[in-house]
């Protein structure tokens, strides 16, 4: 699991062997997830998300909660992809710093407050374009 533009992401390979990165989004759930690896070429697929017990884990969970974890992408029973945030921590921005989850994503609130502060300085500005945004975000 990695963090690509302030969001986690796992990466799955497909059926045509290609990998392909999946974002977890915290406000959505189980099924949201599992409708969008459904939707990347897996649509007749069976995919369950288990913990790492085998124990399937509700469609109604919070990613917020799914990811607190390890937990397991199985796909038609018989490929198994564990996904592990704290495995994946190396690559997180904030991990030298920080080992909770809780406190890396109170960081990264943080800082996007700080962008948002800046893009907004004129009271009379009410929008910005992707590029002024990234380098807002890439200046912290």
């Amino acid at each position: 699991m990695i963090r690509k533009d302030g969001t986690l992401n796992f990466i799955l390979p497909l059926p045509n062997k290609e990998k392909c990165f999946f974002p977890l989004y915290t406000n959505e759930t189980v099924s949201d997830l599992i409708i969008d690896i459904r939707e990347e070429d897996r649509e007749n697929s069976q995919i369950e998300i288990k913990d790492i017990n085998g124990t399937i884990i509700s469609h109604s969970t919070r990613i917020s909660d799914l990811i607190k974890t390890p937990f397991v992408v199985s796909i038609d029973n018989k490929e198994n992809y564990t996904v592990d945030f704290k495995a994946g921590q190396n690559n997180n921005l904030f991990s030298n710093v920080v080992g909770n989850i809780h406190l890396s994503d109170l960081i990264s609130k943080a800082l996007f407050q700080k962008v948002q502060q800046r893009m907004f300085i004129d009271p009379n500005r009410h929008y910005t374009t992707y590029r002024e945004y990234i380098r807002l975000c890439n200046s912290y």
